[in-house]
């Protein structure tokens, strides 16, 4: 009986006996196959059981099987000489399975070209795998591995150096303890170390700089001795030779510094670009500081600050801040939209005297206060947009940007500050001129309170001055209202006698009549007076220029009293008010009405 065995391309012809086969091991066409088992696998035409016996395949020559006729696909038999093994048919060749010997070369390569050989190296610290030609070769000493000529991972166990790309580290020969990963990183490194380079072109020319780490394509491109430099970002530090610790953060950050521009520190893309020898500058923001080339200690905080700014230890903080003031030693905050500032508590600034020379009290008062000339004004923010961004315009409009345009403002116009001093002789330091044609004009507003000061202390003089002169003619004026108040007297009767007696209740212990307060006076004021403790009757009379009485007011007790006066209806000029003791004349005194 024949049976079609399809044995998990086995292809194994099993010769048995028919009086060794068993009738219950012989099952339908459509079944399985059991030798040595009852139980066939469902899933195999053919399961062979047994732990004391294996299973041979056909044995023959290398000759013998390329001597089969048009061999089935699958086909398997075991290889005597030549190569021993098993081989089994693709479908086109003999392809080996397995074997001690076998696969000892690649057909695509060359004869000696070995596969399976150990990687331990030999006596001299080398293990070849094959031709030199295809430089498979010294990756157990080196730590190296090549494709074709081409290293493609270079592990220096020496100087603990490990390069991963197309020419990354090829040159490399006393640097230590760097990494590079990618095309051409560190390619030119000779004795830098300590150096991380990922990206293509990363440090590409570096030869002795060290301690530097380049992640982004192009980046610290153009180093050779720079040291200490940290850069991330496509063209991060891209033109920097030799230039130290200086940080960029961002695509194209500090792109343009060259060699000395050291010390600076780029967050943020294009941040700080067209720095080339600046040092010691900060850019942190999209295009922050992008103009700056040359200047020193230059901070700039926000997006767009400082965008145009090229001077020297400069503050710009906020978006689009101080992008044309064009002032060195200065600080800028907010852009032109910004309407107030709040803070915690005042600014302040070093005044010691031990820091100041040549101080001299040479500052006008009211000299310069009376030439300014204060005023109310609308911004216009279009307009000088234009000129501090010199045709730069901001990346975008933002809510309520132009709002100060609508709120009436007070203050000075710089240009009429700046002709007011110098129509004085005064150098005033509140006025900053720009240091460019298309540059604005600035006020620092604190600055005015150094002559509104000593405006007042030449008022507060001038008042004193007046005060005096005034309490020299109340006097002087208080003696001849006496004198003439004496020829009053006589014109009306009065005997020498009578004006004897007058005088001699000038010096009656206990009266007092004193100068009204205010003096001089709009509406009212007031006239403080003292009298005797024993008198018949007392009297205030207020005369006119001409000596008329137009008001009288009886006064009683004694001691110190107050009389309030209403001098609403009466018209400016000068007034007297006399005191009467017991019909006797006792002093007079001149009050002045003014409307």
């Amino acid at each position: 009986m024949n049976i079609n065995l399809r044995a998990l391309a086995l292809a194994t012809l099993v010769f048995v006996t028919a009086d060794k086969i068993n009738a219950q091991n012989i099952f339908p066409a459509n079944g399985s196959v059991g030798i040595g088992t009852t139980s066939p696998n469902a899933s195999a035409i053919l399961d062979i059981s047994s732990t004391t016996k294996g299973m041979l395949a056909p044995r023959m020559t290398k000759a013998q099987r390329d001597a089969i006729a048009t061999p089935a696909t699958g086909l398997l038999i075991f290889q005597t000489n030549g190569t021993p093994g098993l081989y089994i048919y693709s479908g086109t060749a003999w392809v080996p399975v397995s074997g001690a010997g076998a696969n000892t070369s690649l057909s695509n390569l060359n004869a000696t070209t070995k596969v399976n050989a150990s990687l331990v190296p030999d006596s001299n610290k080398v293990r070849n795998l094959g031709s030199s030609g295809l430089s498979w070769k010294n990756i157990y000493y080196n730590g190296s591995i090549y494709s074709g000529n081409n290293r493609i991972l270079n592990g220096d166990i020496v100087n603990a150096n490990t390069s991963i790309g197309y020419y990354s580290g090829a040159l490399n020969t006393t640097g230590a303890f760097n990494t590079a990963s990618g095309y051409a990183a560190l390619y030119a490194n000779t004795s830098g170390s300590n150096n991380t380079a990922s990206g293509n072109y990363a440090l590409t020319t570096n030869t002795t700089g060290g301690s530097n780490t380049s992640t982004g394509a192009f980046s610290l491109y153009q180093n050779t001795t720079g040291s200490s430099n940290v850069a991330f970002g496509i063209n991060a530090l891209y033109s920097n030779t030799s230039a130290n610790y200086n940080t960029a953060f961002g695509s194209y950050t500090l792109r343009n510094a060259t060699g000395t521009g050291s010390d600076n520190t780029a967050v943020g893309a294009f941040a700080l670009d067209a720095n080339t020898t600046g040092a010691q500058n900060t850019g942190l923001g999209y295009e922050a500081g992008q103009a700056n080339q040359t200047g020193y200690n230059n901070t700039s905080i926000g997006a767009v600050s400082g965008l145009t700014n090229s001077t020297d230890n400069s503050m710009c903080l906020g978006y689009l801040a101080g992008n044309t003031y064009g002032a060195s030693n200065s600080v800028t905050c907010g852009n032109s939209s910004v309407s107030f500032m709040v803070a915690q508590v005042q600014w302040s600034s070093f005044s010691d005297r031990r820091i100041k020379d040549n101080i001299k009290e040479n500052v006008p008062g009211l000299a310069f206060i009376n030439k300014l000339k204060p005023v109310t004004y609308n911004l216009n923010i279009h307009r000088e947009d234009a000129m501090l961004n010199k045709g730069k315009q901001p990346l975008n409009d933002w809510r309520g940007r132009y709002d100060i345009e609508k709120k009436l403002m007070t203050g000075f116009v710089a240009q009429d500050v700046e002709q007011a001093a110098a129509e004085t002789g005064y150098e005033f330091s509140g006025i900053h001129k720009p240091e460019t044609a298309d540059g604005l004009y600035s006020i620092t507003y604190s600055e005015f309170v150094v002559p509104l000061v000593k405006a007042v202390q030449e008022l507060s003089k001038l008042n004193d001055a007046q005060k005096n002169a005034i309490t020299d003619l109340q006097n002087a004026n208080s003696s001849l209202e006496q004198r003439v108040s004496k020829l009053e007297a006589m014109l009306n009767g009065q005997t020498s006698a009578t004006a004897s007696s007058s005088q001699q209740a000038i010096n009656i212990t206990g009266v007092s009549l004193e100068q009204n307060i205010p003096n001089p006076l709009k509406s009212a004021t007031i006239i403080n007076y003292s009298l005797p403790e024993k008198y018949t009757s007392a009297q205030i009379v207020i005369t006119d220029k001409s000596g008329k009485a137009i008001k009288q007011a009886t006064v009683s007790g004694s001691g110190k009293g107050t009389l309030n006066v209403d001098a609403a209806m009466l018209l400016p000029g000068t007034y007297h008010y006399s005191l009467y003791v017991n019909g006797k004349f006792f002093g007079s005194r001149q009050m002045v009405v003014i409307k």
